[in-house]
């Protein structure tokens, strides 16, 4: 039988011959487009991925360049903060020294610029000539805070049971933890001793263990001397009659000859 004239033959004859082409088709169009089609795309999205890598490595680099010029630029502020912390140190203590030469005037304890008021003067005269600074009143005293670029604290003590209050003696303190405070200098051990022996001399040790600084002054108040008081090691000194010695100063017989002699010198 041939095989026209077998039907079932003739169509899986011709199945045979579509899928051959088909075949055909597929290997040598179909599969090659497509190949080329899936590697161009692939090579699409390398050349992307490549492209966004080296922008993420440009970026990366720009930022690390940026961090790296902010950070020499903090550091060149930090060396120019710390070169003008250092002047500013050195001003202090170069201002400490003018100071301490100019504090006071010879032969007198009273401070450039706190000499408006003194021993034997009516306290009314404080309000007067510190209008701005701060006071505060105590039972025996008016303290003028902060007045004074050294004396932080300036106690005017007085006589409560005079009808007119009288300057009994005058309290200067220097705070080295308010200077601190103001960038400011300590004022070293010794420093306010040295100022007032440049301006009054020597002086006299007094006190129960010879370790107060005494001078006295020709003034008197009523029948009372005045002298003047720095304790070892106190940042401080006093301008005092001599019925308002401070305990740790308190002056024999003795000693009371010694500055007398001293004051004739």
């Amino acid at each position: 039988m041939s095989t026209l004239q077998n039907p079932i033959a003739a169509a899986a004859a011709a199945v045979a011959a579509v899928i051959g082409i088909a075949v055909v088709l597929v290997k040598e169009i179909v599969l090659p487009t497509h190949t080329a089609a899936i590697t161009f795309e692939a090579a699409v999205a390398k050349k992307e991925l490549a492209d966004k890598l080296d922008n993420t490595r440009r970026e990366h680099s720009a930022s690390q360049t940026a961090l790296a010029k902010e950070r020499e630029t903090t550091e060149a502020l930090k060396a120019e903060v710390d070169n003008l912390k250092s002047r500013i140190k050195d001003l202090n203590y170069a201002l400490l020294a003018t100071q301490q030469t100019n504090l006071f005037s010879k032969n007198s304890p009273y401070p450039f610029g706190l000499d408006k008021v003194k021993v034997g003067d009516n306290l009314a005269l404080v309000e007067e000539a510190y209008p701005g600074p701060k006071l505060r009143r105590e039972k025996r005293s008016t303290v003028v805070q902060d007045g004074h670029d050294l004396f932080s604290e300036i106690y005017y003590d007085f006589i409560p049971e005079t009808e007119n209050k009288i300057v009994d003696g005058i309290r200067f303190y220097i705070s080295n933890y308010k200077r601190s405070k103001n960038s400011l200098a300590p004022v070293p051990d010794g420093w306010l001793r040295e100022a007032l022996v440049r301006a009054m001399g020597d002086g006299v040790l007094v006190g129960p263990d010879d370790d107060c600084l005494a001078w006295m002054l020709p003034e008197r108040v009523s029948e009372n001397r005045i002298l003047v008081y720095h304790g070892k090691g106190d940042f401080s000194f006093s301008i005092l009659t001599t019925r308002s010695v401070p305990v740790h100063c308190q002056i024999n017989a003795k000693q009371v000859e010694a500055i007398k002699k001293a004051n004739q010198k």
